[in-house]
């Protein structure tokens, strides 16, 4: 069995080696992407770094063997939809009889980008052969014309799709879903050379532009951005600028070619259309829409020098982090309509925070930090990967949330009608995000450029990066995020000249955001520090990083001992909803109570000014964790009692059933005595006293 292990990580590899020189000789050939502009740093793929570790090396697996297998079984109702377009374009008599979704296709489309991000680290035969027959039946779907949207082909027609061909662009999710076709498309090319999907896209993106773009064309930008992120991929693959412009129109006209009236989803800010985009200096709206819009207006100003983009992203960014975001990272506070609140309407029970918008955040953070090179942007992400996009996909991969509350009190119904996680959803756009998301994540590890090289995050992994003067083989060996010690091992091909930049994150400088939302109420004492080849070394600290520059030699060995003290945070007192409350975090985790640990209701426990918290190692059914534990106060049955009290991390919360669970955690015994109070009246209306009972 080990030698077999061996053989199939063996074969993992040479497949990663045959799929570059197979997709740089078609990117060389027609698909060829001209030289131009770019964001000033590149990010090294995930192609090019490898997980070692206990943390996100089982995760990565489980995605590849569980959650990809399982996400193509429940999208199956998608390639019947499509199936059926196929038959009617055929001309068949008997066309299948479907009733199609608006959006379902895209889910499908989702899944093949992250199963062709698993096919570019490993080979799997079956999944290849059931993706091509797949494509087969999209490009069956496709109208001669280019047209892709099943209900329309099949002469279905209701109030949220429209009348016909783009009749409700505003809701019909029709660009949308091929913008997640185009993302599908360009992953699977790279992944496998094949270009029968990449055509389909490329034949899709023309017809748009006719259509929309054309004489007499529709000229209006769709209700979900998502098409400017799919045809930004299709220009970097094709070279072709015809995709780079239309994504650029499309973001010029937004807000300005439409005129709303209504409230809720009718709503010009729900969409991003009140103003153009690049008058808009703060996040509004659908929150998912938004984050994707960020990302293409930071992938349209790197590829074209626009400014303006620039000016109006970095002022939003400033709003959503200072004033629109959870401590988890989670964004979109708004149950009814997945969007934004005002400033500093941040609640905890009842908050959305969608899964999608979580990783819309880290698309867009990412984003950030290819354009300025700050670690902040990198701050976020990080906090966001490991709380809010995390928590949304359990150990197992096969239940998910689709939102992400800092508090639940057992009752209240807060994950599309279940108050637990979930195998699918009837929109199931979270499960199929977290899987592409999380089949490419080892690509956020590391960026570069010139003599640059960028460590972001950090992980036990394997890497090699080709800088201009030579590859660069990268080694990291760690248990973060449990433990800060990193001993990185440097092994350039040859001697060479760069400057290594270590990202000093901002929880341990005492500030868990980049602005005052969130404060460290703890005092940190011990800093950073770093170890070159043995000895002790004094670093200048650079936009965030710590910068070494010299000649690097094989073997060079440095490391990075960053502290990882338990810190109680306190929020901004403009947060009405964590007046008198703390959370915990220790390194880039965020902690919470859970019923199942601490024996009460999470909403009845106090934490005294001076209580102490110390970390434990603890062996769950969710893996491996550092929990924190100490004593703490909670009001039951009307009374003041010591507790022993426990807080895991936030990613892990509801893996063992249902009950209560607290991120925020009152430091007040008067309110937590008011707590006690309710639940225990909840207690006695429950309870009914008879003497004598009716047969």
């Amino acid at each position: 069995m080990q030698n077999q292990k061996k053989n199939n990580g063996k074969f993992c590899r040479i497949k990663i080696k045959f799929l570059i020189i197979i997709s740089s000789a078609f990117v060389s050939g027609t698909y060829a992407q001209k030289e131009n502009m770019d964001y000033p740093i590149k990010p090294v793929s995930f192609t090019e770094v490898r997980f070692t570790d206990e943390f996100w090396k089982p995760r990565i697996e489980t995605n590849r063997v569980t959650t990809i297998p399982f996400a193509l079984k429940k999208t199956e109702p998608a390639v019947r939809y499509l199936d059926a377009a196929r038959c009617k374009n055929l001309g068949l008599q008997n066309v299948p009889k479907v009733e199609p979704h608006r959006f379902h296709t895209s889910d499908l489309y989702k899944v093949i980008e992250g199963a062709a991000y698993s096919l570019q680290t490993c080979a799997d035969t079956n999944l290849e052969k059931k993706l091509d027959d797949i494509i087969e039946i999209i490009e069956g779907a496709q109208t001669k014309d280019g047209y892709l949207y099943v209900a329309h082909i099949l002469g279905i027609n209701d109030g949220g799709m429209g009348k016909g061909r783009y009749d409700f662009v505003l809701h019909s999710h029709e660009l949308y879903n091929i913008g997640h076709l185009y993302e599908a498309a360009v992953a699977y090319f790279r992944a496998t050379g094949k270009r029968k999907l990449l055509d389909v896209a490329i034949k899709s993106a023309k017809h748009v532009n006719k259509v929309f773009f054309g004489k007499d064309g529709i000229n209006q930008a769709p209700g979900h951005q998502e098409i400017e992120i799919g045809l930004v991929k299709l220009y970097r693959v094709t070279g072709d600028k015809l995709f780079l412009n239309m994504a650029k129109k499309f973001l010029d006209i937004r807000g300005v070619n439409i005129k709303f009236e209504g409230s809720g989803t009718m709503d010009a800010q729900y969409a991003q259309q009140h103003k153009p985009v690049i008058e808009q200096t703060e996040p509004v709206g659908h929150a998912v829409r938004a984050v994707y819009m960020y990302s293409a207006m930071a992938d349209i100003a790197a590829l074209t020098g626009e400014r303006s983009y620039i000016k109006a992203i970095d002022t939003i960014w400033e709003n959503m982090v200072n004033k629109k975001m959870s401590l988890t990272g989670g964004i979109g506070v708004n149950t009814k309509t997945e969007s934004f609140g005002d400033d500093y309407d941040l609640p905890n029970l009842k908050v959305y925070n969608e899964t999608c918008a979580a990783i819309g955040n880290m698309f867009f953070n990412h984003r950030m930090f290819l354009l300025h090179g700050n670690a902040k942007y990198f701050d976020v992400f990080e906090r966001v990967l490991f709380n809010g996009f995390l928590a949304g996909i359990n150990i197992e991969g096969n239940k998910f949330f689709y939102t992400n509350p800092l508090e639940a009190d057992g009752k209240y119904i807060f994950n599309h009608g279940k108050k637990e996680r979930s195998e699918w959803f009837g929109c199931a756009c979270c499960p199929v995000n977290i899987l592409r998301t999380m089949a490419q994540l080892s690509g956020y590890m590391y960026a570069y450029n010139d003599d640059n090289l960028y460590v972001c995050l950090y992980g036990q992994s394997k890497a090699e990066i080709q800088l201009p003067e030579a590859k660069i083989g990268i080694k990291q060996i760690t248990e973060y995020p449990w433990d800060g010690k990193i001993k990185l091992s440097i092994n350039p091909e040859k001697k060479t000249n760069f400057s290594l930049h270590l990202r000093i994150p901002g929880w341990s400088q005492n500030k868990p955001v980049p602005g005052d939302l969130y404060v460290s109420a703890s005092s940190q004492t011990r800093q950073p520090s770093i170890i070159l080849n043995g000895k002790k070394i004094n670093f200048e600290i650079k936009n965030g990083f710590a910068v070494i520059k010299r000649d690097w030699k094989t073997g060079d060995i440095v490391q990075l001992d960053i502290p990882m003290a338990i810190k109680k945070i306190k929020s901004n007192p403009k947060i009405k909803y964590n007046k008198n409350k703390v959370a915990f975090e220790r390194g880039p985790i965020i902690y919470c109570a859970e019923e199942i640990d601490n024996k009460v209701k999470t909403q009845l426990i106090y934490i005294p000014e001076k209580t102490e918290l110390k970390p434990i190692e603890k062996k769950e059914k969710f893996g491996k964790i550092t929990a924190l534990t100490g004593k703490a106060h909670a009001f039951v049955q009307g009374g003041d009692k010591e507790i022993e009290f426990t807080a895991i991390p936030y990613y892990a919360w509801q893996n063992r059933g249902i009950g209560s669970m607290n991120v925020w955690i009152t430091d007040n015994s008067n309110d937590a005595e008011k707590a006690g109070a309710v639940e225990l009246e909840r207690e006695s209306l429950g309870k009914v006293t008879a003497s004598y009972f009716y047969p």
